[in-house]
């Protein structure tokens, strides 16, 4: 029986979408294990991906997410869409040590990954900080993850949601309230490029890029060539908002196109199947050969992406025949999706483990329809659609040129019909009348290509030249014991000897060396990559071949560039070709003369037409970037590094350039007998640093001072090369004693109403800083003084009622009630008076929590504070931005939240947000008994 012969793989189209050598067919089948464990992935792809003919499968993303164990949403499928880190690669899918197995256990077997990656935000859910699948904390409030961190640094400061219609908000705002990452940050795109680029080394062959359309796409472009251009497909979601697949279909990855799926939901459920005769780049927003096709997928199984979608139980096996469809059309690159049985949009996978027989695991990857027609598409190859045929309604059939043909009966009566197949007479195994291809029907195709099919209602037959019953089975050869790379000299054993026939034996062995023989030995005495092939011959004259590469001595190094020229003022911006010297490293020989302005660019192709320059001037190459400036002379070696995109200038021969000397800290406070460590492992030189002489007289490039005495002190170290030339740093250092601080009064009282107008000594706290808790009762004409000595001799109080204080002025007067810390700065002679948190002092309220949420604190929960009876306060520093607004939430999950439908400073119960122009620091303050709110200046 003949069967059959596996398509290219991912890494392959990879090559080919980026122009690299090898060779590929155009279409390949994928299938996304959606929430499946890498243990029982693993498992999946050795027992029946990889005999089924599945070049790839799709996994969750690898990388850890949001746990919150106590949460009911904590089982929900999007809690993988969170990330709280790309270094910790803990998940609910496994650990790292299990997702490492999966890779190598899928590869072995033929089956490649890809990764779904989710780069574009970080976690927030489910109340804004907490600890990972993984263990770590993370907290979204203050944008502080393991290995990402700060608003303004790897974080956008737009803390709204993303309007759609907008093309900036869409690309710089949050996507469903969740720290939006700043990918535009060369050292933001540097982690993100690091994250794949270890998955790619844990042997990942592709990725998918999860809410791409929120990246601009420049910026994704980078991220993918510093992560060396792998193969991948991008989510963009085209619902005719500001930003489109249009925006991205100049980039090599592959992109979604959800379209595909509205319209087989159109025509296998609503339409007719005759139209389809037409079917292809006219149908579609992007053509075949850019276009990542499913019929449904995570999101569209749960209504998202626009559009409807065909769902597992829908009725007549629509998404079965859809399929089918898709994997024997050739438009698009196609991914078939197994899910799991939910009953609302949040669910998660069921059980501990997987179980296809169960009602609670769909498994749509091995229905036999779908299972068997990845073999059919695998042979078909880049065949074309030929030898249409339709009944003018919904029972078609077409072929793959002279590789396959199918019919679909999406209808409920009968279809038999003799039809037109294209194939070469014989017989064939009808692959959809049986799980095991060649166990159910077969199908005659006659001397003039025509068949007779009989197709029960809603279902389908295919054949192809994979499965014929009486095709003879060709051998498969098969080399043992060639190593990957030997020393020059060394003799080799090559035994096919294990090459096997499934429905015979082998007969004879044809070596490419001349031999004969089932086994040969070979002295390997030339450097290069040396190739052997041998061809065996079965009882049926049927032939098989293998071949092996074997490197002989050490193999040239290989760079991911396929060329590399340096271009500036030393050889009059000449295209100077540089060598690859080195696994990703490029480098050429350069002589500087110390010209004023004296710069270099690096060029690709000698052409400008792909150029880096170093925008920063920190060593790290942008495309397009600025020129490079140095004032060196002499001979240097110019090295890139391709892969990181980092270079560097390594001195030759030419003047010996002085040591820079470096030590940190350079500047730093410490209290008084505290041990600093100071390093001067910083420091460079041309031709290296030879010893360090420290005025604390050690000579080690790290050392550990104990300052004893308070006041300004200096550390220097002077390093020395090795050509005895020298350079000095300095550290300066100010020791100060924690428990003496300054100020210009010697003492400070407090007297008002709240005590009395007894003198209540103040406590000086930090430099000019006085401070004292209060009590304030709220009575009427309450008021108070600040007195120096107790006495009233020298005493201040507030003529302007602004803050600041004057010699013997006015009472100040204030109407606020319950704990307060007031604040007198003495050097500056302004007071403030603040809330403070009580929780024993007995207020009564009517709500047991209350959180501000807005706009200024992103949406996220701030929790205000019970000041009083019935008065909860918060400060809030508002920024006046377009739509500035906020609500208050009781619990910090809207289940009970509040806001202002009429504008008027009274609350209602789910009112509308509240909206403000300012732009200060404000005090917020909620009274929960008549539900009011108001602004003070702190």
């Amino acid at each position: 029986m003949k069967r059959l012969a596996k398509t290219a793989s991912i890494s392959a189209i990879a090559a080919a979408m980026l122009g690299l050598s090898g060779q590929a067919y155009s279409k390949d089948v994928a299938v996304h294990l959606f929430e499946w464990k890498w243990t029982e992935i693993a498992n999946e792809c050795e027992t029946f991906l990889g005999p089924k003919g599945y070049n790839a499968v799709q996994i969750s993303p690898p990388n850890e997410h949001v746990d919150a164990p106590n949460d009911p949403n904590n089982s929900a499928w999007w809690v993988r869409y969170q990330p709280v880190s790309f270094v910790n690669l803990t998940s609910r899918s496994g650990n790292e040590a299990e997702l490492q197995d999966m890779i190598q256990r899928c590869n072995a077997v033929g089956v490649e990954v890809i990764a779904d990656a989710v780069i574009n935000h970080m976690a927030n859910y489910p109340a804004g900080f907490g600890v990972g699948s993984g263990g770590s904390v993370w907290n979204s409030n203050n944008a502080d993850y393991p290995d990402m961190d700060g608003w303004g640094n790897d974080f956008h400061t737009c803390y709204s949601k993303i309007d759609w219609n907008d093309r900036e908000s869409t690309w710089g705002c949050q996507l469903d309230g969740m720290p939006d990452v700043r990918t535009e940050n060369p050292a933001t795109q540097d982690k993100l490029a690091a994250y794949l680029n270890k998955l790619t080394g844990m042997g990942v062959a592709g990725f998918r890029i999860d809410a791409a359309k929120s990246i601009r796409p420049s910026e994704l472009n980078t991220i993918l060539e510093k992560a060396g251009n792998p193969w991948a497909f991008l989510e963009v979601i085209d619902n005719g908002d500001a930003v489109g697949l249009d925006d991205y279909d100049w980039m090599y990855p592959l992109l979604t196109e959800f379209g595909y799926a509205v319209k087989m939901q159109e025509l296998f459920v609503d339409g007719q199947l005759k139209w389809l005769e037409t079917f292809g780049d006219s149908w579609m927003s992007i053509g075949s050969d850019k276009a990542w096709v499913f019929v449904t997928n995570h999101d569209r199984e749960r209504n998202h992406g626009g559009g409807n979608t065909i769902h597992y139980d829908d009725p007549n096996g629509a998404q079965n025949l859809a399929t089918v469809f898709m994997l024997a059309h050739p438009f698009g690159t196609p991914k078939v999706h197994s899910s799991f049985a939910f009953s609302n949009g949040d669910q998660g996978r069921p059980g501990s483990s997987v179980d296809c027989d169960s009602d609670e695991w769909v498994c749509q990857h091995r229905w036999g329809n779908i299972a068997n027609m990845v073999g059919f598409r695998n042979e078909a190859g880049d065949a074309p659609v030929a030898n249409w045929w339709d009944n003018n309604n919904n029972q078609i059939a077409f072929g793959r040129g002279d590789r396959g043909f199918v019919v679909i009966n999406n209808e409920g009566g009968t279809l038999n019909q003799t039809l037109q197949t294209g194939l070469k007479p014989g017989n064939y195994c009808d692959v959809m009348s049986n799980l095991d291809e060649c166990e159910g029907d077969i199908v005659t195709v006659d001397d003039n290509g025509f068949a007779t099919f009989v197709v029960a209602g809603y279902s389908a037959a295919a054949i192809h030249v994979g499965f014929q019953p009486d095709v003879k089975d060709k051998p498969v050869a098969v080399i043992t014991g060639a190593p990957a790379r030997v020393d020059v000299g060394t003799s080799v054993l090559l035994d096919a000897s294990s090459s096997t026939d499934a429905d015979g034996y082998v007969v004879g062995y044809q070596w490419s060396t001349g031999e004969t023989t089932a086994a040969i030995t070979k002295v390997l005495d030339t450097e290069g990559l040396q190739t052997f092939s041998v061809t065996v011959e079965d009882n049926d004259g049927l032939f098989g071949t293998a071949e092996v590469n074997i490197q002989v001595g050490d193999a040239p190094a290989e760079c991911r560039f396929g060329s590399l020229h340096f271009r500036g003022t030393a050889n009059g911006w000449a295209a100077t070709e540089m060598t690859c010297v080195e696994e990703n490293v490029w480098e050429a020989e350069v002589t500087f003369d110390g010209q004023a302005d004296q710069r270099f660019k690096l060029d690709v192709n000698g052409d400008w037409s792909e150029n880096y320059g170093d925008t920063g001037a920190d060593g790290t190459l942008e495309q397009t970037g600025t020129d490079i400036f140095t004032d060196v002379v002499g001979k240097y070696a110019v090295r890139v590094n391709d892969s990181t995109m980092t270079y560097e200038l390594k001195l030759i021969e030419g003047v010996d350039e002085k040591p820079v000397a470096v030590v940190t800290p350079s500047s730093v406070t410490v209290d008084l007998g505290d041990t600093v460590t100071f390093s001067a492992t910083d420091s460079t030189d041309d031709k290296g640093i030879d010893g360090y002489d420290w005025s604390t007289g050690d000579s080690d490039a790290t050392i550990q001072v104990t300052f004893n005495q308070v006041g300004p002190q200096q550390v220097t170290v002077t390093v020395i090369d090795t050509a005895g030339q020298t350079d000095t740093a300095v550290a300066n250092v100010t020791v100060v004693d924690p428990g003496e601080f300054v100020s210009n009064l010697d003492a400070l009282n407090f007297r008002g109403t709240a005590n009395g107008w007894n003198a209540s000594a103040m406590t000086l706290i930090a430099d000019n800083t006085w401070q004292i808790q209060v009590s304030f009762d709220g009575q009427a004409e309450q008021r108070f003084k600040f007195d120096v000595l107790g006495d009233w001799s020298n005493n201040f109080g507030d003529d302007g009622a602004d803050g600041s204080l004057e010699q013997t002025g006015a009472d100040i007067y204030t109407d606020v009630s319950g704990e307060y810390l007031v604040t007198v700065n003495d050097d500056t002679m302004t007071y403030t008076i603040k809330p403070v948190a009580c929780d024993d002092c007995g207020f009564n309220s009517n709500l047991d929590s209350l959180y501000f949420r807005g706009t200024p604190n992103g949406w996220t929960t701030t929790a205000m504070t019970l000041v009083a009876d019935n008065t909860w306060f918060v400060e809030v520093a508002f920024d006046g931005q377009a739509d500035q607004r906020f609500k208050f939430d009781v619990h910090g999950d809207w289940s009970y939240n509040f806001g202002d439908d009429g504008a008027d400073g009274s609350l209602e119960q789910t009112g509308a947000d509240i909206y403000t122009n300012a732009n200060e620091t404000l005090g917020v303050t909620v009274n929960d008994a008549d539900m009011t709110y108001t602004f003070t200046t702190p």
